[in-house]
Order: C-alpha cells, then structure tokens, then sequence
C-alpha cells in the first residue's frame, strides 16, 4: 500500500528476498517517488532503474 509518496505496507507472495527491505520502507516512512512504479519489481530491479 501507498499513501503520498511513502510505502504504508506489502503483501509478498512467492520469493520474499526483498522483505527485509521493504520493511525498512516502511518502517522509516521514506520517499519512494523516484521508484515509485517499479517497487513491487524488489530492491534490484529499483537500483537498476534509477
């Protein structure tokens, strides 16, 4: 879930590799504009983008 620009909250299926990550998301509410449409892609995939 997304509120703003902050990731509020995941539902991970399958491969949860990046949970860790996306907990730390969430936890620190930061801003998650730059990767905003590839998030769910996982923490590799969003490097690579930006």
């Amino acid at each position: 879930m997304v509120d703003g620009n902050r990731l509020t909250g995941a539902i991970l299926l399958g491969d949860t590799t990046n949970s860790l990550w996306y907990s730390q998301l969430i936890r620190s509410g930061a801003n998650i504009s730059r990767y905003r449409d590839t998030i769910a892609f996982g923490k590799p995939y969003c490097d690579a983008a930006a």
